[in-house]
């Protein structure tokens, strides 16, 4: 396969990506098609939702519940946006806290303890728990 061939179906792709932006955008002030559009997106992330759902794609599903956030608040399901909102932080909390530990573990691996302390007071507890 060659260059030319693999370029050709992303330019097609990005001419229908523009076309279908300029309809959005024209059809954005009126009221009917501002309502169709809102119910696209709400199925576009009901899509995803499920996709992430059936495939265990945690990312993906993090994605989709904050998307939902401001559909839900706007049907005032309180407990629903409130329940999502702490879930979230809590899932990104623990993937970030994850992310440093994998990093400092790489850290603690391939440096010299006297570089180590070059990172500070602050950054040494969590050393401390990547080496045992």
């Amino acid at each position: 396969m060659n260059a030319e061939s693999q370029t050709k179906p992303k330019i097609v792709f990005n001419r229908v990506k523009q076309q279908l932006c300029k309809a959005e955008t024209r059809m954005a002030d009126r009221r009917t098609a501002k309502i169709w559009l809102q119910y696209l997106k709400m199925l576009g992330i009901l899509r995803k939702f499920l996709r992430a759902e059936r495939t265990g794609n945690w990312h993906l599903h993090l994605m989709a519940m904050k998307e939902m956030l401001p559909f839900l608040a706007a049907s005032d399901h309180d407990l629903y946006t409130k329940s999502v909102y702490i879930f979230i932080y809590s899932k990104c909390k623990f993937f970030l806290y994850t992310i440093l530990v994998s990093m400092t573990t790489f850290v603690v691996v391939n440096t010299s303890c006297n570089e180590a302390e070059d990172f500070g007071q602050d950054f040494l507890p969590i050393l401390s728990l990547s080496k045992s």
